[in-house]
């Protein structure tokens, strides 16, 4: 499980631990200073279900980890055109949640994957494999995924610009999907999406022990 949010990471850790069977629990680094609000009361949650953070009707990202942030930031972007956008938060890797991300993609037609692993043999090729087999009929265009190459991430500053993906990345792919947008409009989105600082240290409040 790779959960983003802090209710999710406390529910989901819970879960975990009552699960007679053995459970990975994920945590990307750059979560870490996200902060949000907990309830009082102990709760679970299913550890095969994803969560839709956000309602479109467009197009499909489907996210996991810390790619959830970016695609809702790229969302949240393309919204200035009226590009409507819905993402999935996929929590939970080892039994993908088919049901969410079929009945996402019936509905706008066009999906997104963004991953924070390797692009080969990961979990983006998964989602796009249950795309194709139980959405073939109602998909508009070949699906795109977006994750890291298939190499270590360099110790050079310089070259990790082309190393993660970010949410230039995945409005790069909205607009390949949906090619009517003008060359203009697609550099204002660019342009308010632009890094401020180093690519790895996405988070300014957050200085952890990484």
């Amino acid at each position: 499980m790779m959960p983003v949010f802090p209710e999710d990471a406390r529910a989901m850790l819970v879960a975990a631990i009552q699960d007679k069977n053995p459970v990975i629990f994920i945590e990307h680094r750059w979560l870490h200073g996200l902060e949000g609000p907990v309830k009082h009361q102990i709760e679970t949650t299913r550890l095969d279900q994803a969560r839709v953070v956000r309602h479109g009707r467009d197009l499909t990202v489907v996210a996991t980890s810390y790619m959830v942030i970016e695609a809702l930031e790229a969302a949240n972007a393309l919204s200035a055109l009226g590009i409507d956008i819905e993402v999935i938060d996929l929590r939970c890797t080892s039994d993908i949640d088919k049901d969410a991300v079929i009945a996402s993609v019936n509905k706008t037609g066009l999906l997104v994957v963004a991953d924070t692993g390797h692009l080969s043999l990961g979990v983006s090729a998964e989602i796009v494999a249950v795309a194709i087999q139980h959405c073939f009929s109602t998909l508009r265009k070949a699906p795109v995924r977006l994750a890291c190459p298939n190499y270590p991430a360099s110790t050079s500053a310089a070259e990790l610009e082309d190393y993660y993906p970010t949410a230039q990345h995945v409005a790069a792919a909205v607009f390949k999907l949906k090619n009517d947008i003008s060359e203009a409009s697609q550099r204002e989105v660019f342009k308010c999406l632009s890094l401020s600082g180093p690519i790895d240290v996405p988070s300014r409040d957050y200085a952890g022990p990484f």
